[in-house]
């Protein structure tokens, strides 16, 4: 008896169908929403290094082969830029547009991984599953990926793990018949090209060597007499062996600096990416999320090990299997630099697909595990943990999206500007090669791209952070000798998060404020900000100094 025979009580009906592809199309719809809502046509970060390389082949010093063995920090990422170059090319270079095309490239990974496991999930409980499933893939918890265009890469990993384990999952149910080696193939190119897309595309191998054995019910013997598993590991030494040859040859290393390795730190990562589920809920929040989604997933693999029907549970096992090495290479990886990573939300991406993996295990049916103990409690209980994940994460995620869109805001309107910008506001606010930002900004501008032929790329919200406000201005009129300070107190204060949140621009007293804050941060030296001010106290003293002659002479 396998899963799908026990007794079914009741068909799906077609209230249960609208209701669940109501679920997904709204998902689906609020993702796409809040890139539109939120999302701000700016290079953001690393996007710099992407447009840089695409100038150079714009300018004949690079080709397209260079870009597709790019390295990225310890990243080989060639096939992400070659996929976000074509973006630029196809929307006039609008990051915006980027960030929708993430979207619909996750859209399309849901609807491949959806059809490999259509079958394996009982009829009565695919609406359930497929409304929950949504949530999952569409978290707003990555709200980080969705609303930074270079993070397309990531998008595309989950795309091709979608594509590698749907064409080895048809491999393995035409094994023996003709076909099954072609599917193989695919599944392997899908493959290469995750590893070549960011790091993490190289565990794209190991959870389809994941799915190749749970289909042979963890039978080793089986396993390597299966012809497909065979081709699968010569495909992967040979893999293995060409992206570490790029790697080195690109000079190998990767993310430097940081103290040392934290066992603290590591733990707190490792279970602190799975509680971020939930959204930004402070250190215990995420923590104690993170560890009761763990047990879940536990449970979850008790079941599928304990199951009698193990090789139906091949494609959950592995999608899990690739979401738990992931977060354990970043706790890793991170561990030296502090617990940050553990609410860093772009992290979040592929710990959805361990829960995913998860959901999928707990609606299947098998005799053997059927409604025992711990494992039934967390059968009903997961669905409601999705849930109340996805509202809290929503709330989260609209939070974040506000912030976001007033910085990047922010960082479109000192991309207008960039000429008249100094090089600190350039580094602070777009990226940290200033020099680097400067010749991307005279192609984009010279060729009309981007924000220079996008009317609307300031959102109406940042304007008054935009424009010297009049009390500055008259500030300026009354001391023309000391415009230069004034000004540079004007570009300290639009890169500083908590000073405009301190000093309202349009307030009557704003010059007043921020000249005297900018006094005592240049005369005090104990502010982030003040290296850029060492010189403002002489100025601000001079300038009382002048007031204080024209009254005199009043």
């Amino acid at each position: 008896m396998t899963e799908n025979n026990l007794a079914v009580t009741a068909y799906p009906g077609r209230a249960q169908w609208v209701g669940a592809g109501a679920v997904v199309g709204l998902a689906f719809l609020l993702c796409l929403y809040f890139v539109l809502a939120f999302g701000v046509n700016v290079p953001f970060w690393d996007e710099w290094e992407l447009l840089a390389r695409f100038r150079e082949i714009y300018a004949g010093r690079m080709n397209w082969w260079d870009l597709a063995l790019s390295k990225h920090n310890e990243h080989l990422i060639g096939f992400a830029f070659l996929v976000g170059s074509l973006q630029l090319l196809l929307s006039g270079f609008d990051s915006k547009l980027q960030l929708v095309s993430g979207v619909l490239i996750q859209a399309l990974a849901f609807g491949i991984m959806a059809a490999a496991l259509w079958r394996s999930v009982p009829e009565d409980r695919r609406p359930l599953w497929l409304a929950l499933s949504s949530l999952i893939w569409f978290s707003l918890s990555q709200h980080k990926n969705l609303l930074w265009g270079f993070q397309t890469a990531w998008f595309l990993v989950t795309l091709l793990l979608a594509i590698t384990l749907a064409c080895l999952h048809r491999a393995k149910n035409l094994e023996g018949r003709a076909g099954a080696g072609q599917w193989v193939a695919l599944a392997a190119a899908s493959a290469l090209l995750a590893s070549f897309t960011s790091t993490q595309g190289v565990i794209v191998w190991l959870a389809a060597a994941v799915y190749l054995l749970v289909r042979e019910s963890y039978q080793l013997g089986a396993f390597f007499r299966s012809r497909i598993s065979r081709l699968w590991m010569v495909a992967a030494v040979l893999a293995g062996g060409a992206f570490v040859s790029v790697w080195l040859l690109k000079g190998g290393g990767g993310a430097g600096g940081g103290g040392e390795f934290s066992m603290r730190a590591f733990g707190y990562i490792f279970v602190g990416i799975h509680g971020a589920f939930l959204g930004d809920v402070g250190v215990l929040g995420v923590a104690g999320f993170g560890a009761v989604m763990l047990v879940f997933v536990g449970l979850a693999l008790i079941k599928a090990l304990a199951a009698q029907d193990k090789a139906g549970y091949a494609l959950p096992v592995a999608l899990i299997v690739f979401g738990l090495v992931f977060v354990l290479l970043v706790a890793i990886g991170r561990a030296k630099f502090g617990t940050g990573a553990a609410r860093d939300p772009h992290y979040t991406a592929y710990s959805l697909m361990t829960f995913f993996g998860a959901l999928t295990i707990f609606l299947r049916r098998d005799a053997a595990v059927a409604g025992r103990g711990l494992i039934g409690l967390g059968a009903a209980l997961f669905p409601a943990m999705v849930v109340v994940a996805t509202f809290a994460s929503t709330y989260d995620a609209v939070l974040k999206g506000i912030d976001w869109r007033r910085s990047q805001g922010l960082s479109a309107a000192t991309l207008l500007k960039f000429r008249e910008a100094p090089d600190f506001v350039l580094a602070s606010l777009l990226f940290g090669d200033a020099g680097l930002v400067r010749r991307n900004a005279e192609f984009l501008e010279s060729n009309r791209l981007g924000v220079f032929g996008d009317p609307h790329a300031v959102p109406e919200a940042v304007k008054p952070y935009v424009d010297m406000p009049p009390t500055l201005v008259a500030w300026q009129e009354r001391y023309p000798d000391r415009k230069a300070a004034i000004v540079r107190a004007w570009w300290v204060y639009q890169i500083g998060n908590d000073l405009r949140r301190a000093f309202d621009p349009m307030a009557g007293d704003f010059a007043e404020r921020l000249m005297g804050w900018s006094y005592g941060a240049s005369r005090d030296g104990d502010h982030y900000l003040s290296t850029h001010l060492k010189d403002f106290a002489a100025d601000f003293e001079a300038m009382h100094k002048a007031e204080d002659a024209r009254k005199s002479v009043k």
